[in-house]
């Protein structure tokens, strides 16, 4: 376990990783984004580099147990880590999605599974250009969402905003060559604890330089009480 936690470990593998994170992008740079996904981000041998991250993030806060007030900062940025580690790993795992095509006045129905499949009805779209221009200014599109055979009522999706359902998550993509509207429909496990350890990484990072502080203090006082002269016949 303190092999883990130590700097011995976790250097090299940090430079290892950090270096295959740049030859990703350099063959995402020469042979595009599925390429780097297929060849290094996905493979076997970078997943195996975020589990041995993750190992050492998570030996050195054990190491350190039991943990004082002082080590919070540091406890919250190193779990934070591992919690985004677990989402990133869980969301590649259990993640669903699914590119329909949607046609006005015509109900489209998701087939996941019969307990998570809905309809989906296409009420009207609307595109708005900039003055002058073909340059798109906004794009939406009102739906009607179904469960059950029980509408709901008339929502309406963006580009920059899409709509939650049901633990499912509603994109708009836009029209594609056929004149069709295109969603993405998506529903990711691992965004709640990625959401947890983003918030937990930014609390770290706040307590850090306080808590750091006080422990600097409290030492201080601790060097300067055992430096004290000796008096009252040999006691402090």
């Amino acid at each position: 376990m303190r092999y883990f936690g130590s700097s011995k470990f976790s250097v090299p593998i940090l430079i290892i990783a950090f270096e295959s994170m740049m030859f990703g992008t350099v063959v995402e740079y020469a042979f595009g984004a599925q390429s780097a996904r297929d060849f290094v981000y996905n493979s076997w041998w970078f997943m195996a580099l975020i589990v041995c991250i993750g190992l050492s993030l998570l030996a050195s806060v054990c190491i350190r147990f039991p943990w004082k007030l002082h080590q919070a900062g540091f406890i919250a940025v190193h779990l934070s880590i591992v919690l985004i580690i677990v989402s990133g790993f869980v969301t590649s795992l259990m993640r669903v999605e699914k590119v329909i095509s949607l046609k006005e006045s015509a109900v489209t129905r998701t087939l996941f599974s019969e307990e998570s499949s809905f309809a989906i009805e296409l009420v009207d779209h609307r595109l708005e250009p900039y003055p002058g221009t073909v340059i798109t200014l906004s794009e939406e599109s009102d739906v009607i969402l179904s469960f059950q055979n029980n509408p709901m009522p008339i929502q309406t999706i963006t580009i920059l905003e899409p709509l939650s359902f049901r633990g499912w998550r509603i994109f708009l993509l836009g029209l594609d060559e056929s004149g069709s509207i295109r969603v993405r429909v998506s529903k990711d496990p691992g965004l709640l604890p990625m959401y947890i350890g983003c918030w937990m990484l930014l609390l770290g990072v706040v307590i850090i330089p306080f808590t750091s502080r006080n422990s600097g203090t409290r030492q201080k006082v601790h060097d300067e009480s055992r430096s004290a002269p000796v008096t009252d016949g040999g006691r402090r």
